[in-house]
């Protein structure tokens, strides 16, 4: 269940926390894992309702809604997914990670729970077939999105840490996505 942007701005975390989070490369590899998710999202035209990190939560360390969960898929059935749908799908949740690894190598978080979902989305919507080949391929599809999308999701992932409540909107991912294509020009 998502926050209101009201909330999200009120979402009171100490001077303490803030420090701690900002100052943690564990922190930092969730923000940019997230914000994978998140650019990855825009770059497809896929709304993004928020990003956030979780402090204090021990299941998650982030969460990034706006697209569908286990439960919606589930509850949606492989008939109302197009294949371009589940593929669009594949990429956000397999973003997250790519991005984390594509800023570090050798730190590992999270992610475990986007590639069980890959793997459910993939194989209720395809069955056994040729879904380690599909996945392969969307894999290499969403290496080459996240890399083209590097300075956004730096963007993004610093914005998010620079944030008091820890959290951005939507509207707020697709404005410093706007800001950094824009930049990226002037600069290029």
């Amino acid at each position: 269940i998502g926050c209101s942007e009201e909330e999200m701005r009120s979402t009171p975390y100490s001077p303490a926390t803030l420090r701690r989070v900002r100052n943690s490369k564990k922190w930092a590899a969730t923000a940019r894992h997230e914000a994978g998710h998140a650019v990855v999202s825009v770059a497809l035209g896929r709304a993004v309702r928020q990003v956030r990190l979780t402090p204090g939560n021990a299941d998650r360390l982030g969460v990034c809604e706006g697209f569908p969960d286990r439960g919606e898929f589930r509850e949606l059935g492989p008939s109302y997914w197009s294949p371009r749908k589940v593929r669009a799908q594949v990429l956000v949740l397999l973003a997250g990670d790519i991005a984390e690894k594509r800023f570090d190598r050798t730190r590992r978080f999270g992610g475990h729970g986007d590639y069980d979902l890959v793997c459910d989305i993939i194989f209720s919507a395809f069955g056994s077939g040729d879904a380690s080949d599909r996945c392969r391929r969307w894999a290499d599809d969403c290496d080459r999105l996240v890399t083209k999308h590097l300075p956004q999701i730096r963007a993004v992932a610093e914005a998010l840490l620079a944030s008091d409540s820890l959290a951005l909107t939507g509207r707020q991912i697709r404005e410093i996505c706007k800001r950094s294509v824009a930049s990226s020009h002037l600069a290029g």
